[in-house]
């Protein structure tokens, strides 16, 4: 954005004069100061967005001090100005009103700007005026699944997401209770898919979860799940998780059987490929062991390209083989 200045008409004031020089009078070795003091002002701070913000400033009487050049600094709210903070207008020649734009301003946050001269030696500096700049868009939370992982835990699934201005997510977690959630767990920092594991005070109880995300003071909220107990506790759970250590040609691809119900259970792993919700017959990796954690190390993968994973369970509930599978999630692969 261009500065543009502006200069009022000019200013006389005869009167503020006289009492410059009465006050040097009575205070004599003063006179100096007093003059410095009376000289500027800081009039207001508009058009605020943002990164910018329009400050208007008031040279009331040069009182035959040569400055060599004048202008605004400007400051985080209680810290020291930085030398890119500064603007500097060249010599101060006329007395009246001047208006320039600050730039480069970070969004929701404190200010303060102040008008000054510098005469080579000292400088002189109005009063500071605070100001805020408007905070910023927050950041995206998409709740992915939100289930009794077993008839005592709720698993959640959820993503942050900067928003279009990139501000860092300072915190991010889960929001969860049986009506209004309220009980707050923290998770930590960053953008990503994270998962929460909650224990249920009660298993028999319906309990709503509601994923956030904090970035600069704007907070963003995931979808609103309600998660009922598990309807079945016969039935066996899997839960599949996010992929991680991804490179441009692999991927972990991980679940976990968080509950083995009363039946027997037949098979267990996880299917993948390019294409959401779709069987694939020829990526269906089984899990032998008995372990509970499920964990593929997948390659061959093409660089920067999207994969749809999920688990998969079957087991026998007495009359044939039944399956089911956990929620389906994806990942791209690094560039090269």
């Amino acid at each position: 954005m261009r500065r543009t200045r502006k200069f009022a008409s000019l200013i006389s004031l005869p009167a503020l004069g006289l009492l410059v020089i009465a006050g040097a009078f009575l205070t004599q070795c003063k006179k100096f100061d007093l003059e410095r003091k009376m000289m500027l002002s800081t009039d207001n701070v508009k058009e605020i967005t943002r990164y910018t913000a329009d400050v208007t400033g008031t040279i009331l009487d040069l009182a035959e001090i040569e400055g060599k050049y004048y202008g605004f600094h400007w400051a985080v709210a209680g810290e020291q100005v930085h030398r890119s903070d500064t603007i500097i207008l060249g010599k101060p020649t006329y007395t009246g009103q001047f208006t320039e734009t600050l730039e480069n301003l970070e969004s929701g946050t404190d200010y303060e700007v102040w008008t000054y001269v510098h005469d080579g030696v000292k400088e002189i500096s109005s009063d500071p005026v605070p100001f805020s700049t408007l905070p910023p868009d927050p950041p995206v939370v998409e709740t992915y699944y939100a289930k009794s992982s077993n008839p005592g835990t709720i698993w959640c699934i959820y993503e942050v997401s900067e928003n279009d201005e990139g501000s860092a997510v300072a915190e991010h977690g889960v929001y969860w209770g049986t009506q209004d959630p309220q009980t707050k767990v923290v998770l930590g920092q960053g953008c990503g898919v994270f998962e929460c594991l909650i224990e249920k005070p009660n298993t028999q109880t319906s309990y709503f979860i509601k994923p956030y995300a904090i970035s600069k003071g704007a907070i963003a909220y995931g979808g609103l799940w309600k998660v009922l107990p598990p309807e079945d506790l016969t039935r066996p759970i899997i839960l599949t998780h996010p992929a991680t250590e991804i490179t441009s040609s692999s991927a972990l691809l991980k679940a976990t059987l968080t509950y083995k119900g009363q039946v027997p259970i037949t098979s267990k792993g996880i299917i993948w490929g390019t294409e959401a919700l779709t069987d694939y017959s020829d990526n269906v990796l089984y899990w032998e062991s008995q372990d509970s954690s499920i964990v593929f190390h997948v390659t061959g993968l093409e660089p920067d390209s999207l994969y749809y994973f999920r688990s998969f369970l079957g087991w026998n509930n007495g009359t044939g083989t039944t399956t089911s599978g956990g929620i389906e999630l994806n990942f791209r692969t690094l560039m090269e």
